[in-house]
């Protein structure tokens, strides 16, 4: 059995985590770009980052580039590839595929979607909402 932290453990670890967090804001290695969807703070990682915690930055690189690659496989977004870089799209096919599979979504591919893509998933769903108005 693993060992279990104590409230001090925690805190500590909870101190540390807030005090990289700071020097990254301070440092503009974090800026924050908005809310989500559940009005939570969305920060983007910048260059600097790169420099000052490169471990993080690419941590971070890969998750982003797993999440996308997921996407991908289901069809909700386009992946353009460009020599050693990729972008990735949303058309009105990836709308209907992700109409079709949004309920599968996990939270970590909706951020994506919300911030990487830069469209509300509320906004979605009111296009949806308004699409079968007139259908009525």
């Amino acid at each position: 059995m693993g060992a279990r932290k104590n409230e001090f453990e925690e805190d500590s670890e909870d101190s540390r985590v807030a005090d990289i967090f700071q020097l990254l804001e301070e440092t503009g290695a974090l800026v924050m770009t908005g809310l989500n969807r559940n009005g939570e703070p969305v920060y983007r990682f910048t260059e600097k980052c790169k420099e000052i915690f490169p471990e993080l930055y690419e941590f971070h690189k890969a998750e982003l580039n797993s999440t996308a690659n997921e996407l991908w496989q289901m069809g909700v977004v386009d992946v353009i590839f460009k020599e050693s870089t990729f972008s990735v799209g949303f058309t009105n096919q990836n709308y209907q595929t992700y109409l079709e599979v949004k309920d599968q979504l996990t939270e970590d591919q909706k951020d994506f979607l919300e911030v990487v893509i830069g469209f509300s998933l509320q906004h979605l769903a009111d296009m949806e909402l308004k699409s079968e108005k007139l259908k009525d």
